[in-house]
């Protein structure tokens, strides 16, 4: 198991500069008409019936909150900032994190980037931010809340679940000065809190996802990120073995889904959440239309992720960022003789 949890580590340190619809209404009944949705084929939003234009409270003054950093532009942000760190791939870049603004996540408009998806125009602006942090990003909005709470704020669109997204969303306009800007938010269930909430003024939204029906969701360990290991332990039964290593702490636990006989004496902390899912198990799915045994390549050219060589392990290798139940989660898979063997699903807005 230890190491399981080193090579792990290593894959993080050694790829992590390269990773850079249907729904129910709050009735239960289908709709896609009430929600802008994103199509598995051609991941560009479909124009539908959605909250109205500009009927929230609009603020003169937004100082201090995160979307003040929309429409800011790069450089002169690094000037008064610092550098700007990168943490995960959001889109078609890294995203940038500014001291001062932990668990915020910022993108640049689609100019700012090369083809390796670093900064390559430091005079484009930020359009886009996204955190699952429980801090208010704009007055009164910030991920934690359930959405009958947001309602009591805001002008919402009827909370639906997509399964683009693999979990339920809504959203609500916002004016950030004389910009127009959308916040999309995003549940696991229609009672659940918010996983975590994207504000954007791009015209659409353009993350890779793959879609999961709503009764499919039990079959997929990754979906369980952010979630109860309890629960998860009730779903999985002697298939996960939810460790406590290096690298976990009591209360945020990494799911081990590897065919063998060992057994582990487990206990979990009140509110134990799991933060990693590492699959080397033909017995359980990664994701629909990947599994184990499929082409590399093939997956990499289906999905757009990055697939090569490590002169440093000596190994080759496939990895990928798709945004699926509120969190962008890198992919790390395992590949032997062109084949995937395994993967490791690697949350890091939960570590």
């Amino acid at each position: 198991m230890k190491r399981i949890s080193a090579l792990f580590l290593v894959l993080v340190f050694v790829f992590a500069a390269a990773s850079c619809s249907s729904g129910k209404s709050e009735t239960g009944e289908t709709s896609s008409e009430s929600l802008s949705l994103i199509t598995e084929a051609d991941n560009t939003i479909k124009e539908t019936e959605s909250v109205p234009e500009a009927t929230n409270k609009v603020y003169d003054d937004l100082t201090g909150y995160a979307v003040t950093f929309i429409d800011r532009n790069i450089a002169n942000t690094e000037e008064e900032y610092g550098p700007l760190g990168s943490s995960i791939t959001l889109g078609k870049g890294y995203d940038m994190m500014i001291d001062g603004f932990e668990g915020i996540h910022f993108l640049a408009n689609e100019k700012a980037y090369n083809d390796e998806h670093g900064i390559s125009d430091k005079s484009a602006v930020f359009e886009t931010l996204y955190t699952s942090a429980a801090t208010e990003v704009y007055p009164g909005l910030a991920a934690g809340k359930t959405y009958e709470e947001y309602k009591k704020i805001f002008v919402m669109s009827p909370l639906v679940y997509n399964g683009d997204y693999a979990c339920f969303v809504s959203e609500t306009k916002l004016m950030l000065g004389s910009r127009k800007a959308t916040a999309y938010l995003f549940f696991y269930d229609a009672g659940s809190p918010c996983t975590s909430l994207v504000i954007t003024a791009a015209e659409k939204l353009d993350y890779k996802t793959i879609a999961v029906k709503e009764d499919e969701r039990a079959n997929y360990p990754i979906l369980f990120l952010g979630r109860s290991a309890r629960e998860m332990k009730d779903t999985y039964g002697g298939k996960v073995n939810l460790s406590l290593d290096d690298f976990d702490t009591p209360v945020k636990r990494t799911a081990y889904f590897i065919d063998s006989n060992e057994k582990t004496e487990e206990t979990f902390e009140e509110g134990a959440t799991v933060k990693n899912v590492i699959i080397r198990s033909d017995s359980c799915n990664i994701l629909p239309d990947i599994k184990i045994g499929d082409s590399a390549e093939e997956t990499a050219e289906k999905y757009g992720f990055k697939y090569g060589y490590s002169e440093e392990s000596g190994e080759d290798y496939l990895i990928g960022t798709v945004f699926i139940s509120g969190y962008f989660t890198e992919l790390y898979f395992d590949v032997e003789n062109g084949s995937i063997t395994g993967v490791s699903c690697l949350c890091k807005q939960l570590f």
